[in-house]
């Protein structure tokens, strides 16, 4: 590298982490007039992401005595430990281009947008921290784009507050990510839903936009988790039935939703690559004959059950649910109620501080690397918001966003349900509940009408 070339690159740094630095602010500013309340947790979160992911990396980085048994050297840390091979994969990615991420990579969405980012910041894991802080600073513009009362507040702070979530942020993690997408389809489906009530000048407008936000989201979450983005699809066309059955103009509600859903399925087919074809392929047979989609669940299940892991909830040696068409009615009847006692206990994993299930034996593990009591303290945070979101909508709710409500609700159901059921790793649960989580922080903000939001309807109901 010539000198020209070196000083343009250290200029080109110095303008990336001072556009950072800058459009913190200028989000910070925009948030508080919005709502002073909201950009004073905005900032609280932006500034400890950054201290903190910081902090780590210095730590990690010169072996400092600090959390030793948990630092793996280079900035990484053991808390995180696929992030070291989505950063190498990455960094791979700014020496041999883009396109050299394998389709059929772990989540090569996530994998693209970091290496893109790094050609700007830098190849570094401190960039990851940056990206990270730039998903945050995403997610809340678009929290504070919907209104300016309690309830965009409440999202924001869950979202702000969750200690998963400043933690992932911390590391080379696709979460951060997910949660902007998932906040990006709520957005999109607000938008959508809210165009129908809108003045004529305002409807195509926001419709186009609504539908954009959400084939953006199905498509880059495709490429991530691809069972998420196909359970938003399936949110989706539960959410225009339900504006079927309950509204007016049936035929135009119809063919409205109709026509979307096309192109949100080309999105996640594009997105998932060489994953469509086998949930093609199992949405055809679970259409025909149910039991497939039983028995791919319990396939996944055992697989879980196979792997054990430092916190398996269940032994390794668990016996399976029958299923099938052979399966004898007695047979299929203990199988039903095995997979809801299996499904119960996965979502007391989920939702009660393993901690108090611990000391009840309803499970039993000794992994965990000393964050368990972190993990108790993040399902105590996710539980209180949990409840205040709930109690929000219901108190808030009208008729008109029940396609927003019906949207998150099922997002949020099939989620819990399924990977209640299917993950059987304490450790996995605790990245993957954000998915399940996420929709319901967002039901005060996204599912109830807002003062001067995006997508904001009239205050006469729509025919």
């Amino acid at each position: 590298m010539t000198a020209a070339q070196l000083g343009g690159l250290v200029v080109l740094r110095a303008i990336v982490y001072g556009g950072a630095v800058a459009g913190g602010l200028a989000a910070y500013r925009w948030i508080r007039g919005r709502s002073p309340a909201a950009g004073a947790v905005f900032a609280f979160g932006f500034i400890v992401r950054a201290v903190l992911g910081i902090a780590l990396f210095l730590i990690s980085l010169f072996r400092l005595p600090l959390f030793s048994g948990l630092q793996l050297g280079g900035g990484f840390w053991a808390l995180a430990i696929d992030g070291r091979s989505y950063y190498d994969a990455a960094a791979s990615a700014t020496i041999h281009g883009i396109g050299s991420v394998p389709a059929g990579s772990p989540s090569p969405a996530f994998v693209r947008a970091l290496a893109l980012w790094m050609e700007l910041a830098g190849v570094a894991p401190v960039s990851a921290v940056l990206f990270n802080l730039l998903c945050y600073t995403l997610t809340a513009l678009l929290i504070a784009a919907c209104g300016r009362s309690i309830g965009h507040i409440l999202a924001l702070g869950a979202v702000t507050v969750s200690p998963a979530l400043i933690v992932f942020s911390t590391q080379p993690l696709k979460d951060p990510f997910c949660v902007l997408l998932v906040v990006l389809a709520v957005a999109g489906m607000r938008l959508w839903t809210m165009s129908w009530g809108a003045t004529r000048p305002r409807r195509s407008a926001a419709a186009a936009a609504g539908a954009a936000c959400l084939c953006l989201a199905v498509f880059l979450m495709a490429g991530v988790r691809a069972y998420f983005a196909l359970f938003m699809v399936v949110a989706f066309a539960a959410a225009g039935a339900s504006a079927v059955a309950t509204g007016g103009r049936r035929w135009q509600t119809t063919f409205r939703y109709a026509s979307l859903l096309p192109l949100l399925w080309l999105m996640f087919a594009i997105g998932a690559g060489q994953y469509y074809e086998a949930y093609r392929a199992l949405l055809t047979k679970t259409v025909g004959a149910p039991d497939a989609g039983v028995a791919a669940l319990d396939t996944a299940r055992a697989r879980f059950v196979q792997a054990g892991g430092a916190t398996a909830t269940v032994a390794p040696t668990a016996p399976e649910p029958g299923s099938g068409a052979t399966a004898g009615a007695s047979e299929r009847a203990e199988g039903a109620i095995a997979r809801a006692a299996q499904t119960a206990l996965g979502v007391l994993v989920l939702l009660v501080p393993i901690s108090l299930l611990k000391s009840f034996s309803l499970v039993a593990f000794s992994g965990g690397r000393g964050l368990l009591a972190v993990t108790d303290v993040d399902t105590l945070v996710i539980d209180l918001t949990l409840a205040a979101a709930i109690t929000m909508m219901t108190r808030r709710c009208r008729l008109r966003t029940t396609p927003i409500v019906v949207f998150i609700v099922v997002l949020a159901a099939v989620t819990t349900l399924t990977m209640s059921y299917v993950v059987t790793n304490f450790g996995t649960l605790f990245r993957l509940r954000l998915l399940a989580v996420t929709p319901v922080w967002l039901l005060g903000a996204f599912a109830a009408p807002s003062e001067a939001g995006i997508g904001s309807e009239p205050r006469v109901s729509p025919t």
